[in-house]
């Protein structure tokens, strides 16, 4: 029943529904025009065991280093630590103003590979700071292994498995404000027409209830003309005239003087009994009295 009202509420206030719908509409083409269109990069950072490694399994020299990379995990994670500390995060910002970067571990693959994202509003900053999170990558596995003493030919080198990244246009959050800000303007036009439907609606009824009502009150002949005869009581009653001419009970006939003026027809109508003003004493006044039988008189009465 409410969302079927709610419905007519809607279809009876239809222009404000689609004022509501222009107005969406043009809130979401500002917002799709206003916000800027972001560009995403990303780039793989692999992880190399040193190559002392592959000379101990291989004396010659030919062994491949992919065949040792389970045991390079735990170096990802401290090299993590190293490039996302917030040192580095303050520097990127300074370099990059606008520009967005995330260093995680790749979740696809359960290798040492570092995936670097970043974002930016045009598409050579993105490839920019691309280039610069690989090299701050680099320095911090080169620095940390530095510190620790490790000689040159037992240090974890790394490779970018992307060659030359290429940053792609997303529309994600042109999209998402557009569809917020369209929405919301939406969700408050429907609701505003409830609101409206709400108030106005009873407020009418109680308006054309009252207006009906002082109508009543000013169209009741007998009420104005009883009003107006009751108003004076030292007024002596016209001569109105027998009753098969006008139909009218005359005053000095009347057995009741509450009904004196009025005629039969209308004796009864709610104007005469306003007119009137005691209809419940001339009620009372006109009653028969039932008389009281005295006392019984029998062989032991006495007055």
């Amino acid at each position: 029943m409410f969302l079927k009202n709610f419905a007519l509420a809607l279809l009876h206030r239809w222009y404000l529904v689609v004022l509501g719908l222009v107005l969406a509409g043009l809130g979401a083409t500002m917002a799709w025009t206003n916000t800027d269109t972001r560009y995403e990069a990303q780039a793989s950072i692999l992880l190399l065991p040193p190559p002392n490694v592959t000379r101990e399994a291989l004396p010659a020299g030919d062994g491949n280093p992919l065949l040792y990379l389970s045991d390079l995990n735990q170096a990802r994670d401290v090299i993590l630590n190293a490039v996302t500390s917030q040192a580095v995060r303050e520097e990127f910002a300074q370099q990059f103003p606008g520009a967005g970067q995330n260093i995680v571990p790749d979740q696809l693959s359960s290798g040492p590979i570092i995936v670097i994202q970043t974002s930016a509003p045009t598409d050579t900053a993105a490839l920019e700071a691309i280039d610069y999170l690989s090299g701050q990558l680099e320095e911090a596995l080169t620095t940390v292994q530095t510190e620790l003493g490790t000689v040159p030919d037992a240090q974890i080198g790394s490779l970018r498995l992307t060659a030359t990244p290429v940053a792609e246009a997303n529309d994600t959050g042109k999209v998402r404000t557009a569809i917020v800000l369209g929405g919301g303007i939406t969700v408050a036009t429907i609701f505003l027409v409830g609101f409206i439907d709400a108030i106005v609606v009873p407020w009418r009824r109680r308006t054309r209830t009252i207006d009906l009502g002082t109508d009543d009150q000013d169209d009741d002949p007998v009420a104005s003309e009883e009003g107006s005869v009751a108003s004076d009581p030292d007024e002596e009653p016209a001569d109105l005239g027998t009753d098969d001419q006008s139909g009218v009970v005359a005053a000095e006939s009347s057995p009741n003087p509450c009904q004196a003026r009025r005629s039969v027809v209308d004796a009864f109508s709610p104007g005469a009994l306003r007119a009137v003003g005691e209809p419940a004493r001339c009620l009372a006044r006109s009653s028969p009295k039932i008389p009281v039988p005295p006392p019984h008189e029998g062989p032991g009465w006495t007055q």
